[in-house]
């Protein structure tokens, strides 16, 4: 199938990097680890919803029916497991290497604010 015009195959990859920082974005202010093991999941899931609909959609690998799409999400889920995987432990890395260098170092962490302040 031919991608329709005015939209670019990139575009596909730009809705979700979009919608994964919107999710991250409304997340809780403070960092904590179950917030963030829980967008790198959703991330990992959004990616693997959109891009194989893309496949399913844009190339004529599968028919375009419901049982297509089903057997193009199918055949992508060995794939999701690494993907899950390896965003999972790029997230503990990045955001693990993170809080352990905020502690050593106290200029990166964020300022506190009073508690009174809060209530102004």
């Amino acid at each position: 199938m031919r991608i329709p015009p005015g939209r670019p195959e990139g575009k596909l990859r730009q809705e979700y990097n979009w919608v994964a920082a919107l999710l991250q974005e409304a997340g809780s202010t403070r960092l904590n680890c179950l917030g963030t093991a829980g967008a790198a999941l959703a991330g990992s899931v959004l990616f693997f919803l959109i891009t194989n609909f893309g496949v399913w959609w844009f190339q004529s690998l599968y028919p375009h029916t419901l049982d297509g799409l089903i057997a193009c999400y199918v055949a992508a889920i060995p794939f999701f497991r690494n993907t899950l995987l390896g965003d999972l432990l790029y997230t503990a890395v990045l955001f693990g290497g993170f809080a352990l260098l905020e502690m050593r170092f106290s200029a990166l962490r964020a300022p506190v604010t009073p508690a009174h302040a809060l209530n102004a």
